[in-house]
């Protein structure tokens, strides 16, 4: 696909940084709906992935989609810091599919799909302390990921970009 596909998805993260908050999808001409539902539907999810963010190695590995459930993991390396890590698993459930992250090995926090295109999908969670939404991007060797929401009052989002490995 085209950049020029993903363009309303990159006005809504250059809207949101500059900001400080989310941007509704449907606010820039996004389609919202949902044209996938299946985990296979994720394929594009799957790899190695890496980047680096002001000194910190970030690196995030998908395994493709099989018996109902994607496995991944994600891991920080900062420089002179501490290492943190999360397990990740989508599976599909009987109301569809679901995120569950466990940062540095603590219990699964589940996050629904909300909406899902072929190359795009976001997980929500509005209970969750933060966040309340994860959501990932794919374009050519690029992955998008975006954590966002409400923290102590305040709109808050990070965004990473990784290269395939």
């Amino acid at each position: 696909m085209k950049l020029s596909t993903y363009a309303p998805f990159l006005t809504a993260l250059a809207i949101s940084l500059s900001i400080g908050g989310p941007v509704s999808l449907a606010q820039v001409g996004f389609p919202e709906e949902s044209v996938a539902t299946s985990i296979h539907d994720l394929s594009w999810l799957t790899g190695h992935w890496f980047g680096n963010h002001r000194g910190v190695e970030m690196e995030e590995l998908w395994l493709a989609p099989d018996g109902d459930m994607m496995l991944g993991v994600h891991r920080d390396i900062p420089t002179g810091g501490e290492t943190s890590f999360e397990f990740l698993r989508i599976a599909s459930d009987k109301g569809g599919l679901v995120y569950y992250a466990s940062p540095m090995g603590r219990q699964a926090v589940p996050f629904r799909l909300k909406e899902m295109t072929e190359q795009w999908v976001v997980f929500e969670n509005a209970d969750n302390e933060f966040p309340q939404r994860i959501i990932y991007l794919r374009e050519g060797a690029q992955l998008h990921a975006r954590i966002e929401g409400e923290q102590e009052g305040k709109t808050r989002s990070v965004h990473w970009v990784w290269f395939r490995k």
